[in-house]
Order: structure tokens, then sequence, then C-alpha cells
């Protein structure tokens, strides 16, 4: 009976300081998801620019507050691979939408404090980081994409998150053809939107309402 009453109490203070622990104690702890998709935005010629936006949630899993200083992603396809830096914040409150690109409310990206237990939603913009990556062309096929942040805690790249996505023939047409407004003439930005891939999948796998 001692040794049982012995054995309860190491149990509870155990329990006891693991909860200490992890809701006072434990260290900025990062967490990035996406959601379902991502944008491409292509800029009319000449000075054509590849633009990348892709809503993202932050979440800090610690209990102490943290700070996301940068991020980047990579996109793996057709043998060759480029990097993005976030440069602009979308702070919209309208969806994003072809008509909507002169009014969008993009604001510089700075560094943002993530609280304990706190999920932040951010819709990031990111622009080719290098020469090479400003040479980015719409193809059709498959690719990588992994995220990668820089918080002061780590100040060195941390890999995320890693996913894929496809664009297709049609996709590639859409987003590669210029707009043109009716009003004005003036050829304007392309936009165009695709599902991540373990989003399409679980789509096809939506059980159906029998009839």
């Amino acid at each position: 009976m001692l040794i049982l009453s012995f054995v309860i109490s190491i149990i509870s203070l155990g329990i006891s300081g693991y909860t200490i622990w992890s809701s006072r104690l434990a260290p900025f702890k990062l967490r990035v998801l996406t959601t379902r998709r991502i944008d491409f935005i292509q800029t009319p010629s000449p000075g054509s620019l590849v633009r990348i936006v892709i809503p993202l949630l932050f979440v800090n899993e610690g209990a102490q507050r943290g700070y996301v200083t940068n991020v980047g992603v990579s996109i793996d396809g057709h043998g060759a691979s480029h990097s993005f830096s976030a440069l602009y914040d979308d702070v919209s409150e309208m969806n994003f939408a072809v008509e909507e690109l002169d009014s969008v409310k993009w604001g510089a990206f700075s560094t943002f404090c993530i609280n304990p237990g706190e999920t932040i939603l951010k819709r990031l913009v990111f622009v080719p980081n290098d020469v090479y990556s400003f040479n980015f062309r719409f193809r059709a096929g498959k690719f990588n994409l992994t995220l990668y942040t820089v918080t002061d805690r780590l100040t060195d790249w941390k890999h995320q998150l890693s996913t894929t996505f496809e664009l297709t023939e049609e996709v590639v047409t859409d987003i590669t053809r210029p707009k043109t407004a009716l009003a004005s003439g003036v050829t304007s930005s392309s936009l165009c939107s695709v599902l991540l891939e373990h989003e399409a999948a679980l789509l096809k796998n939506l059980p159906r309402t029998p009839y």
C-alpha cells in the first residue's frame, strides 16, 4: 500500500511539473499550416513578374512569446528550384479576385509577434528572391513547395512544411494570357488559384449524399 501511494505521488508530481512547463515555461514553438490554396499573379510585360500569394496559419504551441522575422518558399519542378521571399502582407478584407487586383491593400512584410497559444492568419505575398528566380515561368506539371521561417529564437532558416500542387495546361494558359480592361484598354495583371494537392485529394474523397 505504501509503495502504491509513493507511485501515485510520483505520477502526480510528474503531471504537475509537465503542466507548469507546458503552460508557463515551454519556449516559443512555431508551427505553420497552409490553408486550401495558392494564388499566382503575373504582371504584364514588359517587366513581367511572378508573385505568389499563400494564406498561412502561424501557431505558437509554446508558453513564451515569439517573433517571426522572415518567411520564404522554395518551388521545385522541371529540374529547377526557385526561391521566393515574403515582401508584402495582404491585409485586404475582400476576396482576392482578378477585378480587385488594383484595389487590394498590400503592406510591407515586417516582423510580427505571436503570443503563447495564439494562432494568426496571414496572407503573404512572395516575390523572387534572386536573379535566377526572376526567370520563373509557368509550365504545366507538378511542383513541390517548401516553406521556411526565421524567428527571433532561431536566426537561420527552419523548414516548416512541404506540399505539392499541379498546374494544368488550362491554368498556365489562363495565367499567362494578358487581361485587358474593356473600359480603359489597359492590360492588367493575371491571377489564378490552384488547390494544394492534399486538399484536392481530400475533396475527391468527399462522401456523396445518396439520393
